[in-house]
């Protein structure tokens, strides 16, 4: 009898992984996701999922409210990126999660361009090297304040050979760390044009997040301006599979 039990146990071991492979959702098509309301996002990243989750849940127009967003099951593996334009950064990301996966999955890529600044490592107007960039410009602050900055964020995805890609962009000023919510370079970037003071100083995406409400600073937020252009849809750029699939290796990061 204990050898039956300990000869099901085992089998149960072994047969797990598969059985669960086997019920792991399907991804949709990008087609179908959109349709549906219910995107898949390719990210490990624990403050992107919230940012996004909170996000697509979230439109000023009724139509586009109660969105869903999923993630891959388990730990997902970094992709490596390229060291070019933004959009096509994002572009070749969404390619390769896609070949790598077989998935039409959404994907993210954050930059920050700083204006006029040459000869450092990480850093110029196109700010494609995110780590890079923001490890310079904390290690370096002084020599970066009041330098005029671009937060880009470009969301991509491939749909039946043609890859999409949205790409929201906020303009602003690098300035002195201030405020203790958000992430990366939320404390030391200070979106230009905002429409109230406090205390005669613009803030910082740091601040607005641990002073506003809910969706008060989202036009500040390069990320929450993607979406909703994915959401409208307006793309801002597009690309055939084939063009992203044969640009060099030579440029990767």
């Amino acid at each position: 009898m204990k050898r039956i039990r300990i000869v099901h146990w085992i089998g149960m071991i072994i047969m797990t992984p598969a059985l669960l492979a086997a019920e792991a959702p399907a991804v949709p098509s990008a087609v179908e996701q959109f349709d549906t309301k219910s995107v898949w996002l390719y990210t490990g990243n624990s403050d992107k999922k919230l940012d996004f989750s909170h996000y697509f849940s979230h439109n000023t127009d009724e139509a586009y409210t109660n969105w869903k967003i999923h993630f891959p099951l388990g730990k997902i593996e970094e992709i490596q990126e390229l060291d070019t334009e933004f959009n096509i950064v994002a572009a070749r990301k969404a390619y390769d999660v896609w070949k790598k996966t077989g998935y039409e999955y959404m994907v993210e890529d954050t930059s920050l361009g700083v204006v006029g600044v040459t000869g450092m490592e990480g850093v110029d107007e196109n700010g494609v090297r995110i780590k890079w960039v923001q490890e310079t410009i904390r290690k370096n602050i002084a020599r970066f304040i009041g330098k005029k900055a671009v937060f880009r964020v470009s969301i991509a995805q491939v749909d039946v050979g043609i890859i999409r890609v949205y790409t929201g962009i906020v303009k602003g000023v690098i300035c002195a760390p201030r405020g203790q919510k958000g992430f990366g370079f939320d404390d030391f970037f200070q979106p230009s044009d905002q429409l109230y003071q406090a205390g005669g100083k613009y803030k910082t995406l740091a601040e607005m997040k641990e002073t506003q409400g809910p969706h008060k600073w989202d036009q500040w937020n390069a990320r929450a301006l993607a979406i909703a252009l994915y959401k409208a849809p307006a793309y801002t750029q597009s690309y055939s599979v084939a063009e992203i699939e044969a640009i060099s290796p030579l440029v990767w990061q």
